[in-house]
Order: C-alpha cells, then sequence, then structure tokens
C-alpha cells in the first residue's frame, strides 16, 4: 500500500504483519521528460495542474487561481476543469509544459497519512517537475530535498509565487527530486521489493523506504 501511516492502516484492521508499504515507482522509459533542464520562461506555465476536481480539490485550484499573483501563469485541467480525461502520452506531454506542480490531496483540511501520495508524485517528480506536497505526508523521508512541503492554502501560493522568481532554485529541487524517484523508487526496484516481501525473502538491498510491515 502507498502509505506508511500506522494509525490510519490500523482502521482497515488487516491481519498483523500482512501490510507493506512501497512507494509510487517512476518508469524511465514511460517518465522521460527532463523539465528541470528547461527555463522557466522557455516553458508554457510556471504551475500546472492535471486531475479531477472532486472533494475539496475544485476548492483548492480556485483558491490558487484566485490568490497567486497577476503574472504567474497558472493553468490547471483535465477533469478538474473541462472534463476532458487526459490519457497516455498526451497526459505526459502536457505536464512536461509546467515548471511547478502542487500535488493536491483530495482534502487539505485533514492530514495527509504519513509517506502517502498518489501516483501524480512519481509522475511529476519522474518527469522533472518541481512538486509541492502536502506536508502532513513528509513525503521529504523518501524523496530528501527533492520537493516542497506545504502546510496550508497560503503557505502554498507563497511558495509557487516565491519559486517562479527563484528559477535557478526550482530547477535545482526539481533534479533533485528527478535523480531520487528515478534512482531510489525506480519501477526496477520497487518491483523487486514487492516479490522479496511476497516471498519472504531477505532484503538484497537498503531500499530507503520502511520494509517492514507497517500493519
Amino acid at each position: 500500500i502507498t502509505t506508511a501511516d500506522r494509525t490510519e492502516l490500523a482502521r482497515l484492521a488487516p491481519r498483523p504483519g500482512s501490510v507493506c508499504f512501497m512507494p509510487n515507482p517512476a518508469d524511465a522509459s514511460i517518465e522521460t521528460a527532463r523539465v528541470f533542464d528547461a527555463k522557466r520562461s522557455d516553458l508554457s506555465w510556471d504551475g500546472l495542474f492535471l486531475g479531477t476536481g472532486i472533494e475539496k480539490r475544485a476548492e483548492q485550484l480556485e483558491y490558487l487561481a484566485k490568490s497567486l499573483p497577476a503574472d504567474y501563469r497558472f493553468q490547471f485541467g483535465g477533469r478538474a476543469k473541462e472534463k476532458v480525461h487526459l490519457v497516455s502520452t498526451a497526459f505526459l506531454d502536457t505536464l512536461a509544459t509546467g515548471a511547478s506542480a502542487p500535488n493536491l490531496p483530495l482534502d487539505d483540511t485533514r492530514p495527509t497519512p504519513y509517506l502517502y501520495s498518489s501516483d501524480r508524485i512519481a509522475q511529476l517528480l519522474g518527469q522533472g517537475v518541481l512538486a509541492y506536497t502536502h506536508a502532513p505526508a513528509c513525503l521529504e523521508d523518501l524523496y530528501g530535498d527533492g520537493l516542497v512541503s506545504w502546510r496550508t492554502r497560503e503557505d502554498l501560493v507563497e511558495k509557487m509565487a516565491r519559486y517562479a522568481r527563484d528559477d535557478e532554485a526550482r530547477r535545482r529541487i526539481a533534479a533533485a527530486g528527478w535523480r531520487t524517484a528515478h534512482e531510489r523508487t525506480s519501477s526496477q526496484k520497487v518491483a523487486a521489493a514487492v516479490v522479496e516481501t511476497a516471498m519472504e525473502w531477505p532484503r538484497s538491498t537498503d531500499y530507503g523506504w520502511p520494509t517492514d510491515p507497517v500493519a
């Protein structure tokens, strides 16, 4: 499961020792862009969100659109805006047109479980996009200094504006996130960990994430 939050998992009452964490894998054959190589001015958007507008998501997006500086190029699309479901390479190609992207939870008024994210985190980091993630998830424990965390909507707006002004920092952090995603959480490493867990084999390496059962 893609969270290591023991409290949240306890609510599911699984058989003790039966649930293990796996990070969302980045696949170099799919996530092929290196957005951090491009200057912000050469990209279409300073900030871009692609996804659904369900639960609190639409409210968050409307707040960002209203609160970001007037010259900030922010776009959100997919089903969050136009009811259009972007798929396959169209989704990945569009994702690579934005310098950064908020990794929005469905509801930012409640804590995001420890190490949880949808597969968006692998898509963003894997494409070299600077990702802003909800601080309660503590994703820096997995990705180090390769992302930017935020706690409130106001905090998110401030950080999105800051890294639009400081493109060198944006590119540096995004490059670190891309490198960690493709090295630490590559599809090969995640698959190996899943097989070793299922077969109860000894760990072949230090994976860099919790490998003991989390529930």
